[in-house]
């Protein structure tokens, strides 16, 4: 009779440390889901990321080339204002006609850093979208290693769950 109690305290210490084990393998099963699904959200998280990053280099570039535009216009007015001056004693009409051609000049000048300002923004945007195809495939590529990793891993725990409830299964 103390041998077969023995028996039966035994087979519940076994069963018990199964059951711990396969408690510890459903929790690791849970895991690797969520730190596979982790992984992918951080990949997302590090594209935004360099998109904003590449979005604040973009505007720097379009301020500095308008800075320097801006420079580039205050010197054109500059020198035509000295054309001007250096032409006092013209008559109304050449000082008119200077007038009129310093106009006409700034004007072509603003257009053509407008143009320039366009163009680069339509640059920039391109390579945005260059960036964003590059990012989107290699985040597809990036998910299915990890997803068929992640499947893989699953896989195994799986296998090695199945094992310890049949051996649970057998000793009760």
């Amino acid at each position: 009779v103390e041998r077969v109690e023995a028996m039966s305290d035994v087979k519940t210490a076994v069963a018990g440390t199964i059951e711990l084990e396969i408690a510890q393998k459903e929790q690791a099963i849970k895991k690797l889901r969520h730190d596979s699904a982790t992984v992918v959200q951080n990949k997302k998280h590090s594209q935004k990321l360099e998109l904003k990053n590449i979005g604040i280099k973009h505007k720097a570039e379009i301020k500095a080339v308008k800075k320097i535009q801006s420079l580039e216009t205050k010197e054109k007015k500059k020198i035509l204002k000295l054309e001007l001056k250096q032409n006092k004693k013209g008559t109304p009409e050449v000082k008119a006609a200077l007038k009129e051609k310093g106009k006409i000049e700034v004007k072509a000048l603003k257009a053509r850093q407008k143009s320039t300002v366009t163009k680069t923004k339509k640059a920039q945007v391109g390579q945005v979208k260059e960036v964003k195809k590059v990012q989107s495939k290699n985040f597809s590529e990036h998910k299915k290693v990890v997803k068929r990793e992640s499947k893989g891993h699953e896989k195994t725990m799986k296998k090695d769950l199945k094992v310890l409830k049949k051996r649970k299964a057998t000793l009760t």
